[in-house]
C-alpha cells in the first residue's frame, strides 16, 4: 500500500503543466521556451509530455538571462514561450518584460504565457498587459492563484486591438479564447499602413478591413523612395504595407 501511494504522488501533474500540455496539443506548438525566474521550481512546469527545447534562467539580481546568448534565433514557426515570474509587481518585472520582448523578436508568431508564482493583483496584471500592448506584443496570457484557491489557476488575457479589455477566461475553453488576437474581429482597431500602390491592393484591403471589423489610416510622412526594408517600415510605425503592387506574406507586425 505504501508503494502504491508513493507512485500516485509521483504521477501528480501540476495545474500549470496540465495547461501547458493542453495548449501544446491545441495549437501544435513545436518549440517550447521556458524562461524561468531563478527561484522558480522548474519541475512544476514540466511533465513527461512537455519538455522545453530551450531553457533560460532569469536572474533578478542583475536582470540577465542565462542561456539567451546561445539562442540567437528560433527556427520554429510555431513557438510557445512559458515565462515563470517570481515577482508579481509590474515595477519589479520591467527588466524581465524587456527580456521577454527581446526573445519574442526571434519569432514574430510566438505565443507567450506568464505564470505568476505569487499572488497578483488585477492592477498589476493589467499593467503587464498594457506594457505588452504598447510594445506591439500580442498573443499573451497570464495565470495566477488566489489566496483561497491555491490549486486553481486563474487565466487572464487581453484584446490586442480596439478598446483595451482584460478578460478572465478561466471558465472558458482556453483553446478558443486564450489568444484573442487570433480572432478575426479587430474591434475597430486602426492599422497604420503605406499608400495603396494599385487598385488591386486598395480593393483587397478595403474588403479585408470590412470583414475583420478594422479601420486604417494611410501614413504620408514616410519617404517611400528611401525606405528599402521591412524592418525600416515597422520601425517607422507601419503595421501593414504593400510592395511593388503585390501583397507581401509578412503583412502584420502584431501577429
Amino acid at each position: 500500500m505504501e508503494v502504491q501511494i508513493a507512485l500516485s504522488v509521483l504521477t501528480i501533474i501540476s495545474e500549470e503543466a496540465k495547461l501547458i500540455n493542453e495548449l501544446n496539443n491545441c495549437f501544435k506548438f513545436d518549440h517550447n521556451i521556458l524562461l524561468a525566474d531563478s527561484s522558480a521550481d522548474i519541475d512544476h512546469f514540466v511533465s513527461n509530455g512537455n519538455q522545453p527545447k530551450s531553457l533560460l534562467i532569469y536572474e533578478n539580481v542583475n536582470g540577465r538571462v542565462t542561456g539567451l546568448e546561445s539562442l540567437s534565433k528560433v527556427e520554429s514557426k510555431n513557438t510557445f514561450m512559458i515565462v515563470v515570474s517570481g515577482k508579481s509587481s509590474f515595477k519589479k518585472n520591467v527588466n524581465l518584460l524587456r527580456q521577454i520582448k527581446n526573445i519574442q523578436r526571434l519569432s514574430t508568431n510566438m505565443k507567450i504565457g506568464i505564470f505568476f508564482q505569487t499572488d497578483t493583483s488585477m492592477n498589476d496584471i493589467q499593467s503587464h498587459f498594457v506594457w505588452f500592448r504598447e510594445q506591439s506584443v500580442a498573443n499573451v496570457f497570464a495565470t495566477t492563484n488566489t489566496m483561497t484557491e491555491r490549486r486553481s489557476l486563474h487565466i487572464f488575457t487581453f484584446h490586442s486591438f480596439g478598446n483595451f479589455n482584460v478578460m478572465n477566461v478561466t471558465m472558458i475553453n482556453v483553446c478558443e479564447k486564450i489568444f484573442p488576437s487570433l480572432d478575426s474581429n479587430y474591434h475597430q482597431h486602426q492599422f497604420r499602413m503605406t499608400r495603396f500602390l494599385t487598385d488591386v491592393d486598395k480593393n483587397f484591403w478595403l474588403a479585408m478591413f470590412q470583414v475583420t471589423n478594422a479601420t486604417f489610416t494611410i501614413i504620408k510622412t514616410i519617404d517611400y523612395n528611401r525606405v528599402a526594408s521591412l524592418t525600416e517600415y515597422f520601425e517607422s510605425g507601419i503595421d501593414i504595407y504593400s510592395r511593388f503592387g503585390s501583397i507581401d506574406t509578412r503583412l502584420f507586425k502584431l501577429t
